[in-house]
C-alpha cells in the first residue's frame, strides 16, 4: 500500500521514501485510569497520604535542632575539609581529634550566629526569606562586632 502525500505548495504527491516513520509513543495513564483511581480513593479503597499545611514541619525542626545540642555537621567530612583547607598553607600538618572537634564547635556557632542575625535583618527588611544581602550585611556586622585584640 503506497502512500501518497500531497504537497501543498506544488499540488504533487511526495514519493513514499521521503516521508519519515512516525517514532513509538510510550503510553501515558489515561484520563479513564486517572478517574479510577481518584474513584477508588473517594471509596475508601486507598488512604491518601497525610499531609501537614505548610510551614508545620518546618517548625517542628527548627524546635528539635534548638532543643538538641549535638553538632549539625558530620565529623568526618568537616575533618576533610579542615585537613583539604590546612594543604594550602602546610603540606605535613598533623590534628588531633580535640583540635578538629573544637575547630568544628567554633564553626558551627559561628554559622548559627550569623544565620541569627541575618534572620533579624530580613525581619527588619519586613521580610521571612533570607536572602544572601542579608547574610553579607550579617558578615559585616559581626566583623565589626569582634573585640579589639
Amino acid at each position: 500500500m503506497a502512500l501518497n502525500i500531497l504537497n501543498s505548495k506544488e499540488k504533487q504527491a511526495i514519493p513514499e521514501q521521503q516521508v519519515a516513520a512516525e517514532p513509538p509513543v510510550a503510553e501515558e495513564p489515561t484520563i479513564v485510569e486517572n478517574d479510577e483511581i481518584v474513584l477508588r480513593m473517594m471509596r475508601g479503597g486507598i488512604k491518601k497520604p497525610m499531609r501537614y499545611k505548610a510551614g508545620t514541619v518546618a517548625l517542628r525542626e527548627i524546635r528539635r535542632y534548638q532543643k538538641s545540642t549535638e553538632l549539625l555537621f558530620r565529623k568526618r567530612p568537616f575533618e576533610r575539609l579542615v585537613r583539604e583547607v590546612s594543604q594550602d598553607y602546610r603540606t605535613d600538618t598533623r590534628f588531633s581529634s580535640d583540635a578538629v572537634q573544637a575547630l568544628q564547635h567554633a564553626t558551627e556557632m559561628y554559622i548559627v550566629e550569623m544565620f541569627e542575625h541575618s534572620g533579624l535583618i530580613a525581619l527588619h527588611c519586613r521580610r521571612t526569606t533570607v536572602l544572601p544581602k542579608d547574610v553579607q550585611l550579617a558578615r559585616r556586622f559581626m566583623a565589626l562586632m569582634k573585640p579589639a585584640e
